[in-house]
């Protein structure tokens, strides 16, 4: 072993273990047993990360490697600690601050195999979540049943927080130490909480066509569309959405009314609207929206 050797190594940011180069090299014999510790530094030859990693070669002992030639028995350390195959999720940026650092925590603790700090942590996470959606109050296991009933989450989903509430508790209280493949589940299973109530979320919202599901929605596709309509004309809501009509997937009135309520009170002045009565039923009305301004930076 010597400097710009290259070994097998675990690099975090390529989330495999690659080539790496060594760059620095400290040899300690251990003179009264037959062992040797490496202190090193090495560089990953894909992504030119650094790590430090400890390699302790014990003579006393023999193993034999892939090749089945016989080696000295290996241990290896490495520094920072990370988790072997798991690949935090693309965009995690967009998930709420103290979530995020709870989660990034929950991860450097199992890494380190602190077991029950990290049962506890995941945890709170959950509580975080829940406080993030507005859920309140002391019992995780409402909070986590009130995530279901407000469909933030699904009925299979809100289980398996509760069997991580069960792990956290145990952990808590009784001091009681998961197994690393019980964590492993955990982390999978917040991962996709995560991803389904945050990452897919902007990710479609950035890329896809999305439903409009609130008075928000409405006016971000109005806002849009009335840039290309003249001031001072009068259209229907289907007029003003076009195509994008097929955006409301519910009840097209019960927007129409939505819409009616924010020009009232003040919180889209791009529009004024009256009504006109039916040609074919006079005792029904249509409402009309007339532009008033469709200048992109008024709203």
């Amino acid at each position: 072993m010597i400097i710009g050797g290259i070994l097998k190594h675990y690099c975090e940011y390529c989330g495999t273990k690659l080539n790496h180069k060594i760059t620095a090299l400290e040899k300690r014999d251990q003179y009264e047993y037959n062992a040797s510790d490496f202190y090193m530094i090495v560089e990953c030859m894909g992504c030119t990360s650094l790590s430090y990693r400890t390699q302790k070669e014990d003579y006393e002992e023999w193993d034999y490697d892939d090749s089945g030639h016989q080696v000295p028995t290996t241990s290896i350390e490495r520094y920072p600690n990370v988790l072997a195959k798991h690949q935090i999720p693309e965009n995690l940026h967009v998930v709420p601050e103290r979530i995020n650092t709870i989660y990034h925590e929950c991860i450097k603790s199992f890494a380190a195999e602190c077991l029950i700090l990290t049962a506890a942590g995941f945890r709170a996470l959950i509580e975080e979540v829940c406080k993030d959606r507005g859920i309140r109050g002391d019992d995780l296991s409402k909070k986590i049943n009130k995530l279901r009933d407000n469909r933030f989450i699904s009925p299979s989903e809100a289980t398996r927080l509760h069997s991580i509430r069960f792990l956290g508790n145990d952990s808590i209280h009784e001091l009681a130490v998961p197994t690393k493949i019980a964590l492993n589940t955990v982390l999978k299973i917040i991962d996709n909480l995560l991803t389904n109530m945050y990452i897919l979320e902007y990710e479609a919202k950035r890329d896809l066509i999305t439903a409009v599901t609130d008075i928000r929605s409405l006016l971000k596709v109005i806002d849009l569309n009335i840039r290309q309509l003249i001031i001072g004309n009068s259209y229907t809501l289907k007029g003003l959405m076009g195509t994008d009509l097929r955006l409301i997937t519910e009840d097209v009135k019960a927007y129409d009314r939505l819409l009616q309520n924010a020009i009232t009170e003040g919180k889209f002045p791009k529009l004024k609207f009256h009504f006109v009565p039916k040609d074919d039923n006079p005792n029904e009305q249509t409402t009309y929206y007339t532009i008033v301004s469709n200048k992109s930076d008024d709203f």
